[in-house]
């Protein structure tokens, strides 16, 4: 983050020329000191980016609840948020502080879009014009069928249940424990970031971490395992 300092950079994709302005910005937005200061530093970075680069009739969309505070910045034309998820569930942020920014974000947004069905049902009862955009995949690389299986699953015998993703507080290591128990004969692979205590499913002996994979390696992962779970608290 100190890095990235007030800086920008130009990134080309096919025959679009992208410009990234970096603001800095401190966490702990629940303090009001703290989110004035981010308030200042975003206008500023965007405001004088803006004129750089001319921008007139600008898009505004957002992903992320906590932009309510930078909507004014530019006179733009429209406003777009683009719900991806439920950031009140998420562990570790603050769901009161988050579901007021999200609140004041849909009073303040033009046209809103949801990924998944639930979230479009939320968003549609406020009125707006709400449209349903689910994820997609990325059908090149995972049609592509590797020759040979991950190394990450050399030492790890066969058959394989594998998870690939972030490991924090939303992994029902409790269900997880419990077919690992009851299904000895199978070797339970989680990959990914480990961001949560995982103590309780280090102990069980056929439960496996393999830590992060590179995303273009994927494929040799779910090559070498047989059953693909997401193993989520509800």
């Amino acid at each position: 983050m100190l890095r990235g300092l007030h800086r920008s950079s130009n990134v080309k994709l096919d025959n679009i020329l992208l410009y990234v302005c970096q603001p800095f910005m401190f966490p702990f937005n629940s303090i009001s000191l703290v989110r004035k200061f981010n308030q200042y530093s975003v206008k500023r970075s965007i405001q004088r980016y803006s004129r750089d680069l001319n921008l007139v009739d600008p898009l505004f969309v957002s992903t992320v609840p906590n932009a309510c505070d930078y909507i004014n910045i530019l006179n733009r034309n429209l406003t777009v948020y683009y719900c991806v998820d439920d950031f009140s569930l998420w562990p570790g942020l603050n769901q009161d502080l988050v579901r007021k920014m999200e609140n004041q974000l849909l009073e303040k947004a033009d046209i809103l879009v949801a990924t998944s069905q639930k979230l479009y049902q939320k968003l549609k009862s406020i009125g707006k014009p709400t449209h349903l955009l689910t994820h997609g995949v990325d059908v090149e690389l995972f049609s592509h069928t590797p020759l040979v299986e991950h190394q990450c699953l050399n030492d790890i015998p066969n058959p394989r249940v594998g998870y690939f993703g972030l490991i924090d507080e939303r992994s029902d290591q409790s269900l997880i424990a419990a077919i690992a128990s009851d299904m000895p004969s199978f070797s339970f692979v989680m990959t990914g970031p480990v961001a949560t205590d995982i103590t309780r499913l280090k102990m069980c002996k056929n439960v496996y971490f393999t830590g992060p994979v590179i995303y273009s390696e994927l494929p040799a992962l779910i090559k070498g395992l047989d059953i693909l779970f997401i193993p989520y608290l509800v």
